[in-house]
C-alpha cells in the first residue's frame, strides 16, 4: 500500500517487502493528476469562471439587502486599486478604500451620454413629440395595419375582437 503496514488475515503478507517496492514520488504524481482532473470536472459542472476584474476598472460593490426590493449592488462607482488573487482593493470617489472579495464586486456598465443640451430641454416637455416620415422613406406593411406593432424583430398583433377599441396614452 502507501507506506502503511498491511494487517490482513494472512500473516505472510505482513512482511516489509511492500515498503521497498513503493515509489512515493509516483504515488504523489498520480494523486496530484487525479485531483487536477476532478477539479476541472467540478469547475465545468458548476460553471466556474475566472473573474475579469483588473486594476483600473470601474466597479459596483455589493451591499446588504434589508428588503426584498433592495438592489444587490450600490449605485456608487468604485475604482479598483489592486488585486491579489480573490482579494480586491477598491476606492470610492471620496477616497475611502475597501478590501473585498472579487465575488462582492462587478464591473460597472459603461455610461453612454449621446444627449445634448437641446435634447435635455426636449425631455423636460410633457407633450408627446410626433415625427412624420420624410419623402422617400417607406413604412413597413405591418405598421400600417391597425393593432399591430413591431418589437425587436417580432410582430405583436392584438386579437381581432379588440379592433373597435381605442388605445390611448396619458402623458404627465
Amino acid at each position: 500500500m502507501v507506506g502503511w503496514k498491511f494487517r490482513g488475515t494472512f500473516p505472510s503478507l505482513w512482511s516489509q517487502r511492500s515498503e521497498t517496492l513503493i515509489d512515493h514520488e509516483d504515488v504523489r504524481e498520480r494523486d496530484a493528476e487525479a485531483k487536477l482532473k476532478d477539479k476541472i470536472y467540478a469547475d465545468s459542472a458548476r460553471g466556474a469562471a475566472e473573474s475579469n476584474i483588473d486594476v483600473g476598472d470601474t466597479v459596483l460593490m455589493a451591499q446588504p439587502r434589508r428588503k426584498k426590493t433592495d438592489p444587490t449592488f450600490s449605485k456608487e462607482r468604485f475604482k479598483v486599486l489592486a488585486r491579489h488573487g480573490a482579494k480586491v482593493v477598491i476606492a470610492s470617489q471620496s477616497g475611502i478604500q475597501y478590501c473585498r472579495k472579487v465575488d462582492d464586486v462587478k464591473k460597472a456598465p459603461v455610461q453612454i451620454s449621446n444627449t445634448t443640451a437641446a435634447d435635455e430641454e426636449d425631455l423636460g416637455n410633457s407633450e408627446p413629440v410626433f415625427t412624420e416620415l420624410q419623402q422617400g422613406q417607406e413604412q413597413s406593411s405591418t405598421a400600417n395595419k391597425v393593432g399591430t406593432r413591431q418589437q425587436q424583430g417580432c410582430i405583436i398583433q392584438r386579437p381581432s375582437k379588440y379592433d373597435d377599441y381605442f388605445v390611448y396614452c396619458v402623458f404627465n
